[in-house]
C-alpha cells in the first residue's frame, strides 16, 4: 500500500509532516535545518559552500506510556534553536569570508593574466557546397508531377537535377571564394596599418581590446616621436569606497573571523589595486599593439569632490617601455611598487592615512588629452 504524506507548514522555517509511519518536525532554512519527530533525527548545515548533514539513531527512542516516542538519555536531541542559529552564523561568516577573499584576491591580481601578442589573421576558407544534398533537393523538385510510371522522363529528370546542382554548387563555390579572397584582404589591409602604426589602426586596436570589459581604458593619442611609435591612454577607475571596508582575520583564539580594515589599510588596498588595474593595461596594450614602445597612462578616478573633468581627477601618471615591460615578472611583481618606478611617475599620497591625492599631470599633451576627455571630445 501506497503511503500518503502530508505537509503543512506553520510558521516562517517551521513545517510539520504528517504520514502513516508519524509525525515529523523540521525547522530551518537552506543554511542550516534540523529534522525530528517519528524515525531518526536528521541536521544540515552549509559550510564554506559545502552541505554538510548528520543522521540520528532511532534507536535510542523509547516508547512513553501514552505509545509516542521520546528520546531516552542514551539517545540523540536535535539541536535547539539556539544552536541552529549559532550553525546559521557561521555559516553566514564562512560565506561572508570566502567574498571578500574572493574580492580581493581580484582586485590585486589582474595583471596576472597573459594576452597572446597580436598576429595576423587568418581568415578561415569558406566550406565546399555539398553537391548531393544540394542534388538531392534539386531532383525533388524535378520530380515534381512527373507520374512513377514515366520511367524515361523521370530519369532525364533526374540527369537534368544533377547536372544544375553541380553548376549552383559552382557558382555558390566561387562567390564564397571571391568573399573570402575579399575578407582576406581587408584582414591584411588592417594588420598592416597596424603594423605601420597607423594612428586610426591603433586606436582601433585599443578600443577592440578594451570594449566590453571591466577596465575602461581608451587610447587618445598614437604616433611616433622620431622613429619611436607611442600610444597615449587614459584609464578610468574607482576610489578607495570600491575597497571593501572588512578583511578576512582570525580571532586570538584562532578562529577564522572579519575585521574592519582601517583607513590606512584600505588606501594601501587601494593603492595596490590600482598598480594591478595599470599593469593589465600595459601588458595588454604591448600585446595588442605589436610595434607599440612607449605606451603613457594617465588614470583618473571618480571623485566628485574634484571637478576635473567632471567628477574625474587625475591621480596618476606613468611611462612605460616596452623593453622594462618585457623584463617584468608578472607572477611576482608587486603591483604597489611597479607604479612609483615607472618612468616620469606621478603618484601623491598624504596624510597619516597614505590617502591617494589629485595630481597636475606633468606631460602637457597628456594633460590637454584628459581635458578634453572630462569634456566629452573624446571617447569614454
Amino acid at each position: 500500500m501506497a503511503r500518503r504524506r502530508k505537509s503543512f507548514k506553520i510558521a516562517p522555517g517551521v513545517r510539520v509532516s504528517a504520514s502513516s509511519r508519524g509525525v515529523r518536525t523540521s525547522i530551518g532554512n537552506n543554511s542550516a535545518r534540523v529534522s525530528f519527530g517519528s524515525g531518526p533525527s536528521y541536521a544540515s548545515a552549509k559550510v564554506a559552500g559545502v552541505r554538510v548533514s548528520q543522521r540520528g539513531s532511532s534507536a535510542g527512542l523509547k516508547k512513553s506510556p501514552g505509545g509516542s516516542k521520546r528520546p531516552s538519555v542514551e539517545g540523540q536531541r536535535p539541536p535547539t534553536v539556539a544552536e541552529l542559529e549559532r550553525t546559521q552564523r557561521r555559516s553566514a561568516l564562512e560565506d561572508e569570508i570566502e567574498e571578500l577573499t574572493r574580492i580581493e584576491n581580484a582586485l590585486v591580481t589582474q595583471h596576472h593574466e597573459h594576452y597572446e601578442p597580436a598576429a595576423r589573421i587568418m581568415v578561415p576558407a569558406p566550406q565546399v557546397t555539398d553537391v548531393e544534398t544540394l542534388s538531392a533537393a534539386r531532383e525533388v523538385e524535378a520530380l515534381q508531377g512527373i507520374s512513377i510510371f514515366r520511367r524515361s522522363a523521370r530519369k532525364l529528370a533526374r540527369a537534368e537535377a544533377t547536372k544544375a546542382a553541380l553548376i549552383e554548387a559552382q557558382r555558390i563555390d566561387s562567390s564564397n571564394q571571391a568573399l573570402h579572397l575579399e575578407r582576406q584582404a581587408e584582414s591584411d589591409k588592417a594588420w598592416e596599418l597596424l603594423r605601420a602604426h597607423d594612428p586610426e589602426a591603433v586606436r582601433g586596436a585599443f578600443e577592440v581590446a578594451f570594449r566590453g570589459g571591466a577596465t575602461r581604458a581608451t587610447c587618445v593619442e598614437a604616433g611616433s616621436e622620431g622613429s619611436k611609435p607611442y600610444a597615449n591612454v587614459i584609464l578610468v577607475v574607482g576610489s578607495v569606497t570600491d575597497i571593501p571596508e572588512k578583511k578576512p582575520a582570525v580571532t586570538p583564539a584562532g578562529k577564522p573571523t572579519t575585521k574592519k580594515r582601517t583607513k590606512t589599510e584600505r588606501n594601501a588596498l587601494h593603492v595596490e589595486a590600482l598598480g594591478s588595474t595599470v599593469l593589465s593595461v600595459v601588458r595588454r596594450s604591448f600585446a595588442v599593439v605589436p610595434t607599440l614602445e612607449t605606451l603613457r597612462i594617465a588614470v583618473l578616478r571618480h571623485d566628485r569632490s574634484d571637478v576635473v573633468g567632471e567628477d574625474m581627477a587625475a591621480i596618476y601618471f606613468a611611462r612605460f617601455e616596452r623593453n622594462d615591460a618585457n623584463r617584468i615578472q608578472w607572477m611576482q611583481v608587486r603591483s604597489d611598487e611597479a607604479l612609483v618606478v615607472a618612468g616620469d611617475a606621478q603618484l601623491e599620497r598624504r596624510g597619516a592615512v597614505r590617502e591617494v591625492v589629485p595630481i597636475v599631470v606633468g606631460h602637457e599633451g597628456m594633460r590637454r588629452a584628459i581635458e578634453r576627455f572630462g569634456k566629452g571630445e573624446l571617447s569614454r
